[in-house]
């Protein structure tokens, strides 16, 4: 839910709705932080990611 996103993920959605850009990588919705073996899985499909 997005009560749960700290507030700098919020002040950066913020932002980057008034600065019409689309996307947005928050890091810590997209890798379970503390966690090296999901940190591992994650960032060797990053090529995929960032290329499509």
């Amino acid at each position: 839910p997005i009560e749960e996103l700290l507030q700098t993920a919020l002040d950066a959605a913020q932002i980057c709705k008034t600065l019409d850009i689309q996307y947005l990588w928050v890091d810590a919705l997209c890798i379970v932080q503390d966690s090296s073996s999901d940190w591992f899985y994650k960032s060797c499909r990053a090529c995929d990611v960032y290329s499509n």
